[in-house]
């Protein structure tokens, strides 16, 4: 929520009320997969509800799972924490 301008710079103040957030996926790319939960799992942290929709290529989700990027390790990590993974 934006309370106020000084010196040309904003200063933001938390929100207190829980937000319904749906990321939608609509790529087999597995960066953009890995950033999509590590965004859900930030979100879900924040108090937020959190869904992934996995669309179209997505939905071969594990695709690409590698040491680099741990696709199916930070889905176990939101999908406990009740983030909502669909396809």
């Amino acid at each position: 929520m934006l309370i106020g301008r000084t010196n040309f710079e904003y200063k933001f103040q938390p929100c207190e009320v829980a937000m319904n957030i749906l990321l939608m996926i609509n790529s087999n790319d597995p960066e953009l997969k890995w950033n999509a939960v590590r965004f859900g799992n930030v979100l879900l942290e924040g108090g937020d509800d959190v869904s992934i929709f996995l669309n179209g290529p997505a939905a071969a989700w594990y695709e690409g799972n590698s040491e680099a990027l741990p696709i199916k390790e930070l889905t176990k990590i939101f999908c406990l924490s009740e983030g909502a993974l669909c396809a």
